[in-house]
């Protein structure tokens, strides 16, 4: 197997890879910081609620419209998932009427370079797969 090593940093000091094989036969082991991320960003809407507000705080009806698909119960459950995890902070004008808005915290604008590869991963292989066809 060929393999190379290297080592990259995250803004605290923490090395990210060891490692990278070409041949993906042996996996490394699964660092539990690792398997937890993909548990959280794994979750279906996920995606979709750090890219709406990727652009700034959101109120959540706008959130609402922004994923037409996604159910009010799902997004409320979603965002306190992601609000325990510290990537999206909530703040609430109680004002009349109420009105609650969410934004990326530091730690959940760190994802959104990974979110805008993985968009341009999906448009390049949903094309390819379409010209293929």
């Amino acid at each position: 197997m060929l393999s190379r090593s290297f080592r990259s940093t995250d803004p605290r000091g923490l090395r990210i890879f060891s490692s990278v094989a070409n041949d993906y036969d042996q996996p490394s082991e699964l660092c539990p910081s690792v398997e937890r991320a993909f548990e959280v960003l794994g979750r279906k809407w996920t995606g979709l609620i750090i890219r709406e507000l990727s652009g700034g705080p959101r109120h959540f009806c706008d959130m609402e419209k922004g994923i037409p698909a996604l159910s009010a119960r799902m997004l409320t459950e979603r965002m306190k998932e992601l609000e325990a995890e510290g990537v999206v902070c909530r703040t609430v004008d109680t004002g009349t009427p109420v009105r609650t808005s969410y934004e990326l915290t530091e730690k959940g604008r760190a994802l959104i370079p990974v979110m805008r590869g993985i968009e341009q991963w999906a448009r390049a292989w949903s094309e390819d797969a379409a010209r293929r066809s």
